[in-house]
């Protein structure tokens, strides 16, 4: 895949012959970055953040949707990377920050994108993390911004447990 773009890449550079080209497209960029994410390597995971910047700065005109965003968040839920959270909280903030500059576009912060990751920090070890992404979860809902669905209420009750025993645990070391 990586290869395919990069040729695209340098066909693009090579002006002579653009209108032949096939240009990608957000089903595209989301295939590539589904494909990385499924990987759940610490490179896969690189080159899927690397497709999504690209989206996000090189290609606006394209721009991500929330299937662009959903594939790298569930890129980082597999991974086992003491990075992992760090990762998460960066990419989320992308997320909010595109949604905040570009508001007629598709993308929306949806609950899941918080609950996927919450939570899993007995594998990461960063509880600390996992608490800012509860309490902004948790504040986006009280102001509004954010909607629970029925399905996530049980997903977000196991994840405040789960943050609330890593941060004692941690105060215990």
């Amino acid at each position: 895949y990586q290869q395919m773009l990069e040729r695209y890449q340098a066909d693009l550079s090579d002006n002579s012959n653009t209108s032949s080209l096939l240009k990608p497209d957000i089903r595209s960029y989301n295939t590539l970055i589904a494909a990385y994410s499924n990987v759940g390597s610490q490179e896969s995971h690189e080159y899927a953040e690397r497709l999504l910047n690209r989206l996000l700065y090189d290609d606006a005109s394209i721009g991500p949707d929330n299937d662009s965003f959903s594939a790298v968040f569930k890129g980082l839920a597999k991974g086992q990377e003491s990075t992992s959270a760090m990762a998460y909280e960066r990419i989320l903030s992308k997320k909010e920050k595109y949604q905040e500059e570009n508001p007629s576009r598709p993308v929306q912060l949806v609950a899941f994108d918080y609950l996927r990751f919450i939570g899993q920090d007995s594998r990461c070890n960063n509880a600390e993390i996992s608490f800012r992404l509860l309490h902004k979860l948790l504040r986006s809902l009280n102001d509004g911004s954010l909607v629970l669905q029925t399905w996530e209420r049980k997903k977000l009750s196991l994840a405040c447990g789960a943050v609330m025993k890593s941060l004692l645990r941690k105060r215990s070391e």
